[in-house]
């Protein structure tokens, strides 16, 4: 239904020469492609459901801007210097990319969102992608109050129904015995089947989190220095935002 279709034609009509190449080239509908095992009409389905998302995830006079800090992202500078989300600079043994959720500090749920948008939409830039991605949730700090069931809700959506992104592993790290107790029921009802059968919980009870992971091909090398990694991952993160913001990315 042209309805339907709309954010996606508004965006071709409004979008530069130079963004139409990119948002709507041969490369990027491969993405999509790829998503839906190679079946078009489910990849044009997803492609035009992209559009109504980012539609509503950046407003009407800014979804069809470049996603850079300086288009799309311009009002959205403080959600992304919390380093909410981070795209770990290695990948892991099965050469995943991984994505870290570190859920600090307060936020505007609405500029969060547009940055766990870009930031999703990054990771797709890496070649490493192609081959999943596999995500990481550092919940050692999280409690009844700070459990956010609206972003988590969020995220899931968007890789689920919405972004040409794979994700084939969910580690949930370090949760506290008592808090998953409590949120088992809640978390369980706000993610679908698949994302269930992604989802792999580690308790604090478990023992050392690095020791865990290794299990599931992600080395040391490859994790923050607080989960007993190598990886210094604001210095990395504050690299890599401030490279984006010279080239304007």
């Amino acid at each position: 239904p042209i309805e339907e279709r709309q954010a996606m034609l508004k965006a071709f009509c409004r979008c530069g020469t130079m963004s139409r190449g990119v948002e709507f080239g041969d490369e990027r509908l491969q993405l999509f492609l790829r998503r839906e095992s190679m079946d078009p009409a489910a990849a044009a389905r997803r492609f035009v459901s992209y559009w109504a998302k980012r539609r509503e995830v950046f407003g009407e006079d800014k979804f069809y801007l470049p996603l850079t800090l300086d288009g799309a992202l311009r009002d959205d500078r403080s959600a992304l210097e919390q380093g909410h989300w981070i795209i770990l600079p290695e990948a892991d043994d099965y050469g995943r990319a991984i994505m870290i959720w570190l859920k600090r500090g307060r936020y505007d749920f609405k500029s969060m969102c547009r940055a766990i948008f870009y930031i999703s939409e990054q990771v797709m830039e890496l070649p490493s992608s192609r081959k999943g991605v596999v995500w990481l949730s550092w919940d050692k700090q999280t409690t009844l109050w700070s459990y956010d069931r609206r972003l988590d809700k969020f995220v899931i959506d968007l890789e689920d129904n919405f972004l040409p992104l794979v994700v084939t592993a969910i580690h949930v790290c370090s949760v506290q015995g008592a808090l998953w107790r409590l949120l088992k029921p809640v978390i369980l009802a706000t993610f679908g089947r698949r994302t269930r059968a992604r989802l792999r919980i580690h308790l604090e009870s478990d023992g050392d989190i690095a020791d865990v992971l290794h299990q599931f091909g992600i080395k040391r090398h490859a994790l923050p220095t607080f989960m007993g990694g190598h990886i210094d991952v604001d210095a990395v993160y504050g690299a890599w935002l401030r490279d984006r913001g010279m080239y304007n990315l």
